[in-house]
């Protein structure tokens, strides 16, 4: 049987009592690491969902377990968090990948994030020229508020 998010929150939580017995960490660091791995967790199935698309050739099933980790995590920062630049996270799983991984995997986890990051970047476009879109309407409409409900209920009326 596959473990639930809630078993794997409580495995995390049963892993930070150990860190909590080294004094080489303090305890903002330990909880910002948890409180990452918990919120992966919470994201799991989305994300290896997306990974499954993007990393053409390769199901997560069948990656080596350390490069997922690496794709995981680079994966959660790059879409989930907004204070960590692109290309550290890609940076920092690919560090990751050739400590942790198999001669291949640097090379592996960086074309896979290669490919996120495109379909990040093109994502940002799309969300950009929607802000654009929405500016349009606003003014074309004598500056009445156009909320982006009303932009989706158009979109659905004229069948985009």
């Amino acid at each position: 049987m596959k473990p639930s998010v809630k078993d794997k929150i409580n495995k995390v939580n049963a892993y930070a009592s150990i860190f909590k017995d080294e004094d080489e960490f303090s305890d903002d660091e330990i909880q910002f690491v948890f409180q990452r791995v918990i919120n992966i967790c919470e994201n799991l199935e989305y994300i290896d969902k997306k990974l499954d698309e993007i990393s053409v050739g390769w199901k997560v099933r069948r990656m080596n377990q350390s490069d997922l980790t690496a794709l995981r995590l680079a994966y959660y920062e790059i879409h989930f968090e907004n204070d960590v630049p692109l290309a550290a996270a890609i940076n920092e799983a690919v560090e990751l990948a050739k400590h942790y991984g198999t001669d291949n995997s640097g090379s592996f986890v960086n074309g896979v994030l290669a490919r996120v990051a495109s379909s990040k970047d093109k994502k940002d476009m799309a969300d950009k020229q929607d802000t654009v879109d929405a500016d349009e309407v606003r003014s074309s409409e004598g500056g009445a508020d156009i909320t982006e409900e009303t932009i989706e209920e158009k979109a659905e009326a004229a069948d985009c």
